[in-house]
């Protein structure tokens, strides 16, 4: 099984996420009905603001160990674009709490056969 090493590859990634600004609730929100309505512009910014999702994910499913299997991280970044296309704004409550269950969910059955 292929992995990314904190040293390496996750951590790159893990840097390059957390120099992407964070954007706050009300931005959040005006980015997510954006999205929804087909802006591909907005749908991007949603997904870029919120890798650090994936990468904190896949980490924490692996406390105490260096490695972490590249499929979870795949498993979570492509959770999180389904989840940024399948949002809808005023049903599915707050964003970020729609894409983490997302991307638990993907990266928890990516990593059933591992554990």
């Amino acid at each position: 099984m292929d992995t990314v090493t904190r040293e390496g590859s996750l951590k790159n990634s893990q840097e390059a996420v957390a120099r992407v600004p964070r954007v706050d609730g009300g931005s959040v929100r005006e980015l997510s009905w954006r999205a929804y309505l087909g802006d591909l512009g907005a749908r991007r910014a949603l997904i870029e603001k919120h890798l650090y999702i994936v990468t904190n994910t896949a980490e924490r499913l692996r406390p105490g160990t260096t490695e972490v299997p590249e499929t979870w991280v795949r498993a979570g970044t492509l959770a999180l674009v389904r989840a940024v296309e399948s949002y809808r704004p005023w049903a599915d409550g707050d964003f970020e709490r729609f894409v983490v269950g997302e991307v638990l969910a993907a990266v928890s059955e990516e990593a059933a056969p591992v554990a």
